[in-house]
């Protein structure tokens, strides 16, 4: 491995940890509100998407993405962001990320929930992958996240999340706070 894949893997595995430590935080901020009951965001966690994430996706009902294709993706791509949103042992998203020539832009190519409307995470996934995005692009000095070919079903969602339409892309800028 070069010391430039490295750096990227470093940038990805610091984003990942970060994400789980504002997940907590989260928690630890609703429950100092009086909110308990509610998900346990400490269950959350972000890895890469490895062998256990691939087989974890086969149990999903349907999936719209070849994820499989996902190591070979990551060679092609050093820089690429792979992640697995697991809550507990139950992988509810999977994304797939990676800047674009001049690192100013995170680009979301895949980004995928289960389909399952029970699992823990429903309604929240795109936010928990959007906190480790953002994570991603702070570490690589981006100042903005695209979708590419957004699912037309899933634009307002995205929309309500703060993504606008810039020049015809969908972008969210990133959070620097």
């Amino acid at each position: 491995m070069s010391i430039h894949t490295a750096k990227w893997q470093m940038y990805a595995s610091n984003a990942r940890k970060k994400a789980t430590e504002v997940a907590h935080e989260l928690h630890a901020q609703f429950e100092a509100q009086g909110f308990h009951g509610l998900t346990d965001f400490r269950l959350v966690r972000f890895e890469p998407i490895d062998a256990a994430a691939l087989e974890a996706v086969l149990n999903w009902e349907s999936h719209r993405f070849p994820w499989e294709d996902t190591a070979r993706s990551k060679k092609k791509h050093p820089k690429a962001f792979d992640l697995a949103l697991w809550f507990a042992d139950r992988l509810c998203g999977l994304c797939f990320a990676e800047p674009n020539g001049t690192k100013t832009l995170i680009r979301i190519v895949l980004l995928e929930s289960d389909p399952d409307p029970l699992h823990p995470l429903k309604g929240a996934v795109t936010t928990f992958i959007l906190i480790a995005i953002n994570q991603y692009a702070k570490q690589c000095q981006s100042t903005a996240i695209e979708i590419v070919e957004p699912l037309a079903e899933v634009l307002p969602h995205y929309l309500s999340l703060g993504f606008r339409f810039l020049g015809g892309k969908l972008v969210l800028d990133v959070d620097w706070t």
